[in-house]
């Protein structure tokens, strides 16, 4: 009894100074980090407001807001506990409506360390739909929210349930400051390898231009998220509570101690250090957060008295720094990704990068106007108090990078609920756009403002301005360069006049509307008044900044200003379109493209491109798995063409001075328009798809196929949220033995910019870059395939079927952009970045009836920047934050491996760069924006090759009068700017 009453002395002190003080148990004795959390998707079977409030609860009971409350309750009764929160989205809402009482009392929490926030972004993002830049924003929003609020800064990145993880998030989080990644998905087979070889902990090198900077101690989870079986304490779990009143028949503590032990010796013995963390919680749990930590105590203190394990309360950051404290232990490394993820045999995740097409479209078009609304509120110092701003969108689109929102893996008024917020914010941004927009143009105080509208339906050629008037257009570029390319604008007539700032007539081609155009207008909008596009081209609009084109419809007959577009029906012989960079030719009899050659470089290819859909399975004898929202499960790796087998598209051709089509019809729910402008060093493919038929019971997974005749040696290169591309070789990972039981799914991955196929032997690159995130492949060599719409009957029996009816009721349809290169390797690294730039940042269009307006009165021209930026700089980020200060980041876009012109480092003077405002002074920060560089001081980690990672991270300082920043290849640098505004 002695014995007992001395080791329940001891291990009592070790819980305590275990949770908090931190000091580490050694010898044989294991560290068992027990880690209260709760799981909140910010939006999934239910909306954001559903899961906040409670709602709806007949689909998933799930209440944030009570977990909250009831979690800090319980935390504020002992002090040992600890609970960590991640989605900040959710945490604001909560934090507006306590009382001062309240906030103190978790200020306190997470003072102590009890609360502690984990990831801080705005949500737990995707990482195969997402684009770099809106991960970067929305974990910014969260993580400022907290310094802001508390004063601290998360460590570790929480990303226990996307569905495969990509080198940028690690990236992003090395450059955040965390120290280290955590995450429960990856393949079954890596999986089962990694338990078999105590390999569960890696440093992931996710980026070879960044090194060592970037690189970031992993750990993938020892069982998903949730407790060890039978440890679930929650109201939702039916496992046997600890019940230690040894009066009661049910006394059980002996057998949940015993049992509790076994499975923390068991998951110790996979581990390099004596340190194994248990995940206590679960999806929405602790609503009533009582029961949870109350059997918590109870198992604490009993399994400690056994003297075998050390439990204690306990945090991801701690549970590293006590990993981190054994020194004497190696690491291995990786430097691939963890994409495609399986969870089984015929389980790959890969149709998530495709579902919801239109979602996806929707959400990249936002990140558009979102910048261009940050650029411009900052440009403008702000709009005041009472004045429209950026914070709408910013929290709509920080809401829309959740791995349940642009994945596409949400219930169907989920989606709905997504897409009103971003137009909410949206419309609210365009106020902030045409306010500044207004302001910047006028000459004087007096001036009118110019009534600006937006055309949401340009791309089926609607816009009630242009169609009923003479109008202005501005056209804003949020690039840091010169901003050159093709706009088209629904008329009603024949004839138009377009002038330029400098009132000078330029060219303009006329071209009518097709009838797949107008068939799409009537549906979405009941008007397809306007007969024909004007395309022109929009020349040098300076960077950050506009220039004003004039429209003339109304007064008169323009004939003499307009180009004619020659228009040839039906053609059934060869046709040839061309421009002073491509030729591509198109094969009569099939109507589809034939070769392309690059008139420049002399390249040519046989390509051929079509139009195919599989089969979704719906289960079979063999696994009852189907094709659904998260995963893509051909019934065979049979395609089927489009045009219903007689492999034909009927083709018109349109040809003119600065644009030549040709118009594709494959089915009448298939059609396509290929275009070569005059200037564009690239081909444009506009593909119309759906509604897709299912009156036949079969789901369809529809992709572009792109056959070429080029040498690939089963590889192909996709790209890592926009950033670094990635190497591909089909059928094969590289650190451990595929298993090919879906040959097609198996070698999908996430394409969220661009993917390509080499010949190395020739310096040959075929490149395809979209407008959007989508699964794309090389299933057999001198291929490329990208999925761009889905339509499923059978479902994952949480979110149900994909099947999105659209607005006619009958079936989406999705109209997107592919744009083709075929260059040497070295000249594509160039397009293809300043290509891939543009289609993100798409100018922002804005229109005005010209009555009443005196041109005279206003400025037609403005430049945000005294000086364009060079090529491999992008602005990524210029946001205002208060008077004074604003948040920018320059992000070197071209990889270390790149042609060295485009791949040196690059420096940047910031002094005198911005019109609108003077520099005083520059902080640099961490990615975040949340913390000053200087004060990251990150864990060191010995791997197995004898280097101390992560490298120091110390950029060259940024230091006035000049302020000149020094960007490598792939860096990004942050900073706080002090800035007085210039009088206008």
């Amino acid at each position: 009894m002695c014995y007992e009453a001395m080791m329940l002395l001891l291990c009592s002190l070790l819980i305590f100074f275990g949770s908090l003080s931190g000091v580490l148990v050694t010898g044989d004795v294991v560290n068992v980090h027990l880690v209260p959390h709760t799981h909140d998707d910010v939006g999934w079977l239910k909306t954001v407001d559903e899961y906040y409030y409670g709602a709806n609860n007949s689909i998933q009971h799930a209440a944030v807001r009570y977990i909250l409350d009831s979690v800090v309750d319980e935390l504020s009764k002992n002090k040992d506990r600890t609970f960590i929160y991640v989605e900040i989205a959710f945490f604001v809402r909560w934090w507006s409506e306590q009382t001062d009482d309240t906030k103190q009392k978790v200020h306190e929490l997470v003072s102590n360390g009890q609360l502690e926030f984990i990831n801080g972004g705005w949500c737990m993002n995707d990482e195969a739909s997402t684009h770099y830049n809106g991960i970067i924003d929305q974990m910014s929003i969260g993580l400022r929210f907290i310094s802001n609020t508390f004063g601290v800064r998360p460590l570790v990145g929480w990303q226990i349930d996307p569905f495969g993880h990509s080198s940028f998030q690690a990236t992003a989080f090395s450059l955040l400051g965390f120290d280290s990644m955590m995450f429960a998905r990856i393949d079954y087979d890596d999986k089962a390898k990694r338990l078999s070889s105590n390999n569960l902990q890696t440093i992931w090198k996710s980026s070879p231009s960044l090194g060592s900077i970037a690189d970031i101690f992993t750990e993938e989870l020892y069982q998903h998220y949730s407790p060890p079986h039978d440890f679930c304490f929650d109201i939702k779990c039916s496992d046997p509570p600890i019940m230690d009143d040894d009066s009661l028949y049910d006394y059980n503590v002996k057998q949940r101690v015993t049992e509790f032990i076994g499975y923390a010796l068991d998951q110790a013995k996979i581990y390099k250090t004596n340190n194994i963390m248990m995940t206590m919680g679960d999806d929405f749990q602790y609503e009533n957060a009582r029961e949870w930590f109350e059997n918590l105590d109870k198992l604490i203190k009993y399994a400690n008295m056994n003297g075998s394990i050390n439990v204690m309360y306990s945090t991801p950051s701690k549970y590293v720094k006590y990993v981190n404290s054994n020194k004497d232990v190696t690491w291995s490394t990786k430097s691939d990704d963890f994409f495609p993820y399986a969870s089984a045999p015929h389980s790959f995740w890969t149709g998530y990068f495709t579902s919801r097409p239109a979602l996806k479209g929707y959400e990249r078009l936002c990140n558009a106007h979102l910048q261009a609304c940050k650029q411009l509120e900052a440009i403008h110092n702000g709009l005041g108090d009472q004045g429209p701003s950026s914070i709408e969108l910013q929290r709509a689109m920080g809401v829309a990078q959740h791995h349940d929102a642009v994945s596409g893996t949400e219930k169907q008024h989920v989606a709905d609920d997504y897409a009103k917020r971003l137009h909410v914010g949206e419309v609210e941004c365009r106020s902030v756009i045409a306010t500044v927009l207004n302001d910047l143009a006028a000459k004087g105080s007096n001036v009118p403002k110019m009534d600006l509208s937006f055309c949401e339906y340009l791309n089926i050629s609607v816009c009630p301005v242009t169609e009923g008037g003479d109008f202005s257009m501005v056209v804003y570029n949020s690039l840091g360069r010169p901003y050159t390319g093709m706009v088209h604008i629904p008329i009603m007539k024949e004839s138009i006049l377009v002038t330029d700032p400098d009132d000078i007539a330029v060219p303009v081609q006329v071209v009518p509307i097709s009838n797949v155009t107008k068939s799409m207008s009537l549906v979405v909008t009941g008007n397809a008044s306007a007969e024909y596009v004007a395309v022109f081209e929009v020349t040098d609009v300076p960077p950050l900044g506009y220039a004003i084109y004039t429209g003339k419809t109304s007064n008169g007959d323009y004939l003499e200003y307009t180009q004619q577009s020659s228009v040839i029906n039906n053609v059934k012989e060869d046709v040839t379109i061309s421009n002073k960079y491509y030729e591509v030719e198109f094969d009569g009899e099939s109507g589809h493209i034939k070769s392309i050659t690059n008139t420049v470089s002399g390249i040519s290819s046989s390509v051929s491109q079509q139009f195919f859909w599989y089969n979704a399975s719906t289960g079979n004898n063999i696994d009852t798995q189907n094709s659904n929202a998260y995963v893509f499960r051909p019934n065979s790796s049979t395609t089927f063409p489009v045009d219903s087998g007689d492999n034909y598209a009927e083709i018109t051709s349109v040809t003119g001075e600065l644009l030549s089509e040709v118009r594709q019809v494959f089915s009448p729910w298939v059609s396509q328009v290929v275009r070569l402008y005059k200037n564009i060093p690239a081909i444009e493919l506009e593909y119309t798809v759906g509604p897709i038929p299912i009156n036949d019971g079969l789901g369809k997974e529809i992709i572009s196929h792109f056959t070429t005749d080029l040498k690939t040696d089963s590889t192909f290169y996709t790209d890592s949220n926009g950033r670094d591309m990635q190497k591909r070789v089909r059928n094969y990972r590289p650190t451990w033995t595929y298993n090919n039981t879906e040959p097609i799914a198996g070698n999908y991955y996430p394409v969220n910019s661009r993917i390509f196929i080499r010949d190395e032997e020739k310096n040959v690159q075929f490149t395809i870059l979209n407008d959007r995130s989508q699964g794309g492949a090389s299933i057999t060599d001198g291929s490329i395939e990208l999925m761009v719409h889905r339509r499923l009957v059978v479902g994952d029996g949480a979110v149900g079927a994909l099947n999105e009816t659209g607005m006619s009721g009958d079936g989406l349809i999705i109209r997107g952009k592919h744009l083709l290169l075929l260059d040497n390797v070295d000249n594509s690294a160039h397009t293809q970045r300043m290509m891939a730039e543009e289609l993100l940042m798409i100018p922002e269009l804005s229109f005005t009836f010209n009555d009443g307006i005196k041109l005279e009165d206003y400025n037609l021209k403005y430049s945000g920047l005294s000086a364009p930026l060079p090529d491999n700089v992008h602005l990524l980020t210029l946001e205002y934050l208060d008077q004074s200060t604003i948040l920018l980041r320059l992000d070197h876009q071209f990889e270390s491996n790149d042609p060295g012109k485009w791949s040196t480092t690059i420096d940047v003077k910031l002094r005198d760069l911005f019109v609108a405002f003077t520099i005083k002074d520059v902080t640099e920060l961490a990615l975040g924006g949340n913390v000053a560089l200087s004060d990251i001081k990150k864990l060191q980690w010995q791997t197995s090759t004898d280097e101390t990672v992560p490298g120091p991270f110390n950029p060259p300082p940024v230091a006035g009068p000049d302020f000149i920043v020094s960007l490598s290849p792939m860096m990004i640098r942050t900073f706080n700017i002090t800035v007085e505004p210039k009088i206008n």
